[in-house]
């Protein structure tokens, strides 16, 4: 019964709300043809010889005719539209990237949990996987990231691939270098979320007008070009973003040498979900690269201190360009000793 329930679901949902324009427009026309065909007096009445007599409409003849060519093809064009997407969907062209980069997490994931449409589903391919690892440990971060980078490059389910789904979980300057290899990729990323409390993954998905509005100020400065001015920069070889989304980055947090050279992006809100829509965190993306972009016309480097969900890490990285942004420097904070103790560069993975 249920099944029957949802397959009827499903066809009302088709006929009100088309997913895409070639069927809305097969559904208005087949629906046209059938209010012609519906339409009009099919029959009219007649006095003859005393007699009343019915004598068929001329009128709703041809709506009746022109209703049935109207429907023939609107059926026409949503049947060709059903072949069309039963053959797009036989088409294995969307890639899953796994990257467990903790050692205690599993090296194994269901798929159908990970909040994919059910059309990419049918299109997935084989999900590429690797086993868990330590980022945590820097050399092996920057191992695993040389492996992954020269695995994509040569795979051939990838080279194939128009879009890639990408799920990882690990430290933060993994997570941004992971970001830079899909840079210069043809493929079309979108980051897997993790949920903390069941494994499961997410897409950020969720409508904009429902996600919670957050507002960033720059070293406690609503405009950036303001902040940026009143930093010590000149002399320095090296200054810092600090982005505190989930929690507060403080100044005690950070090495002595960025004490009056570090711009501190805070939302106000803090939440380790911050972020649930695409479209706002390609905004928030934008703002942040645009302040390393203005950093890097100061100094030589720009080293980053990040609290923030894994989305904005990936996304990030991904968005990085070294002639815009120039060398980056992801720093790792260590909370039991409540300090950054080391950073991957860009240049140690290139």
């Amino acid at each position: 019964m249920d099944k029957l329930l949802n397959f009827i679901y499903s066809i009302a949902k088709i006929i009100w709300r088309p997913a895409d324009l070639p069927t809305k427009i097969g559904t208005i026309i087949f629906i046209s043809g059938i209010t012609l065909l519906s339409g009009g007096v099919i029959f009219r009445v007649v006095y003859k010889e005393n007699i009343f007599e019915y004598a068929p409409s001329d009128a709703s003849f041809y709506s009746w005719l022109v209703g049935l060519v109207v429907v023939a093809i609107g059926l026409l064009i949503l049947v060709c539209r059903v072949i069309t997407v039963m053959k797009n969907e036989s088409v294995k062209d969307i890639g899953f990237i796994y990257v467990p980069a903790f050692k205690n997490m599993s090296a194994e994931l269901d798929i159908t949990k990970q909040g994919l449409p059910p059309t990419n589903l049918k299109k997935l391919m084989s999900p590429l996987k690797r086993n868990p690892f330590d980022s945590r440990d820097k050399h092996e971060s920057i191992d695993q990231l040389k492996r992954i980078k020269q695995y994509i490059e040569d795979n051939s389910d990838v080279s194939r691939a128009q879009k890639a789904y990408v799920k990882s979980v690990g430290a933060i300057p993994f997570l941004f270098h992971l970001g830079t290899v899909f840079r210069d990729n043809h493929l079309q990323t979108e980051f897997v979320a993790n949920d903390r409390a069941t494994g499961n993954g997410y897409l950020l998905n969720k409508e904009k007008f429902q996600c919670r509005y957050f507002t960033l100020t720059f070293n406690n400065q609503t405009d950036l070009e303001i902040a940026i001015s009143a930093m010590q920069l000149s002399g320095t070889d090296e200054a810092a973003i600090a982005v505190s989304f989930t929690q507060d980055i403080l100044a005690s947090h950070l090495p002595a040498e960025f004490s009056n050279s570090t711009l501190f992006i805070n939302s106000n809100i803090k939440d380790f979900e911050l972020i649930q829509n695409n479209e706002k965190l390609d905004e928030v993306i934008g703002v942040i690269s645009k302040c390393i972009s203005r950093l890097n016309a100061h100094v030589k480097v720009v080293n980053l201190f990040i609290c923030a969900q894994t989305s904005v890490v990936f996304k990030l990285g991904e968005r990085y360009q070294i002639g815009m942004h120039g060398p980056i420097k992801v720093h790792h904070y260590c909370s039991t000793e409540n300090r950054y103790i080391w950073g991957i560069e860009t240049k140690e993975i290139a």
